[in-house]
């Protein structure tokens, strides 16, 4: 379920991109534009990475309270 958000996140950026790039702007709008646009999307997937990857490993390995926790 989580694999799904990470993508329809992700398609839905570029669909931004896209539409963005698009418009008819200045050339220095559109830049500063997409800058912000970039700049938001990599500050979200770096907090996003703290939670998506610890729990995808915990759901393939079966450690529901992390690498420490032995399941019986």
């Amino acid at each position: 379920m989580i694999i799904w958000y990470a993508l329809t996140i992700v398609v839905l950026y570029i669909f931004i991109c896209f539409i963005a790039s698009s418009l008819k702007y200045d050339e220095k709008t559109k830049k500063d534009l997409i800058l912000s646009l970039s700049i938001f999307y990599n500050v979200f997937w770096g907090f996003a990475d703290m939670i998506v990857i610890p729990a995808i490993y915990g759901f393939l390995t079966n450690r529901p309270n992390g690498s420490a926790y032995e399941v019986p």
